[in-house]
C-alpha cells in the first residue's frame, strides 16, 4: 500500500524521537493515534511508515487507500475546521479510540495549533520532540493526549441546554446527538437520566436510530433511569450515526428557571460492546 514518494528519500534507520516515545506507551486494545498538522487528518506513505516505528495504529491513511471510517473522519473535519476551532471535536476522537494526537510541526500554523491545544480542557499537551537529523521527518513533532469524558462522548446537535457540572438537560420535546462507528459491530448506549417532575404527569422517552425506535421508557414518578441499551451492528453504519430523542412533554421547573426542560442526563455515552471504551 506504500505509494511512491515524489522525491528520492532515504528511509530512516532510527525512528523520530516522538515515535520512540509512543512506542514505550501502553495503550489499551482499540486505542491508537491520529497524525495531524494544519490538515486535521494527515495521510501519505510516511504516515503508514511511522506506524512501523511506533507500533501504534493511526486513524489516518495514504493516497486513495482510505478505510471507510477514515473517510468519515476526513469529512467531519472538512465541515468543522480543526480541533482548535471546535474543541468538542475531541468527543469524535474518543469514539475513534484516539488516545494521542501526533502533531507534525511544519510551520507557524502547527505552532499556533499547539498553543491552542495547551488551552483546550479536553486535551493534555504532553511534550515536543526535535527531529535529530532524521532524513524523513526533518521537523519537530508534539504529542497531546485526548482526555476522556466519562459522562458524555457524543456530539450534541439541537435540543440541549448548556453543560453543567452534574450533566445537561434536554430542552423541548426533541433533541439529537451524533456519534461515529469505526467498524460494523454491536454498540452499547448508556443512559443515566431523571425527568422534569410534575405531579400526576409521567414523563416518557423514546430513542430513534434512522427512524426506527431502539428504546422507550415511561417514568412512574420521578425515579432515576439507569439503562444500558444494546444496539446491534445491523442497525449501525460505519461512520456517522444519529440518535433522535423524543420526550412526552417539556415544562418550566418551579425554581424559576426560564428554560423549558424535559429530561436531565447525568450520563449519555456510546461504547463498543467488546469492552473497549472510546477514549
Amino acid at each position: 500500500m506504500l505509494s511512491r514518494h515524489s522525491e528520492r528519500v532515504v528511509l530512516p534507520t532510527v525512528a523520530h524521537p516522538a515515535h520512540q516515545w509512543l512506542a514505550k506507551q501502553r495503550l489499551s486494545p482499540g486505542e491508537g493515534i491520529l497524525d495531524i498538522s494544519k490538515n486535521p487528518v494527515m495521510t501519505g506513505p510516511e504516515i503508514l511508515f511511522g506506524t512501523l516505528c511506533d507500533r501504534t495504529p493511526t486513524a489516518g491513511g495514504t493516497g486513495s487507500f482510505f478505510p471507510q471510517h477514515t473517510t468519515a473522519l476526513v469529512n467531519y473535519f472538512a465541515g468543522n475546521g480543526d480541533l482548535s476551532s471546535r474543541p468538542e471535536s475531541t468527543r469524535v476522537l474518543q469514539q475513534y479510540g484516539i488516545r494521542y494526537l501526533l502533531l507534525h510541526v511544519r510551520g507557524d500554523s502547527e505552532r499556533q495549533l499547539w498553543e491552542a491545544f495547551t488551552k483546550n480542557p479536553s486535551l493534555r499537551a504532553l511534550q515536543c520532540f526535535e527531529a535529530q537529523n532524521n532524513p524523513l521527518w526533518v521537523y519537530p513533532m508534539c504529542v497531546a493526549e485526548v482526555t476522556p469524558d466519562r459522562q458524555f462522548n457524543m456530539l450534541t446537535l439541537f435540543g440541549w441546554s448548556e453543560r453543567e457540572r452534574w450533566g445537561l438537560w434536554a430542552v423541548g420535546e426533541e433533541s439529537q446527538v451524533d456519534w461515529y462507528a469505526t467498524k460494523s459491530q454491536d454498540y452499547d448506549l448508556t443512559i443515566k437520566a431523571v425527568p422534569i417532575c410534575i405531579r400526576n404527569k409521567p414523563q416518557a422517552l423514546s430513542i430513534e436510530l434512522r427512524g426506527r425506535s431502539i428504546f422507550s421508557y415511561t417514568w412512574e414518578n420521578c425515579e432515576s433511569l439507569n439503562r444500558l441499551i444494546r444496539i446491534p451492528k445491523g442497525e449501525i453504519q460505519v461512520g456517522r450515526n444519529r440518535l433522535t430523542f423524543h420526550y412526552g412533554f417539556s415544562a418550566r421547573p418551579r425554581n424559576g428557571d426560564p428554560r423549558i426542560l424535559s429530561v436531565g442526563f447525568s450520563e449519555l455515552r456510546i461504547d463498543r460492546t467488546d469492552g473497549v471504551e472510546s477514549k
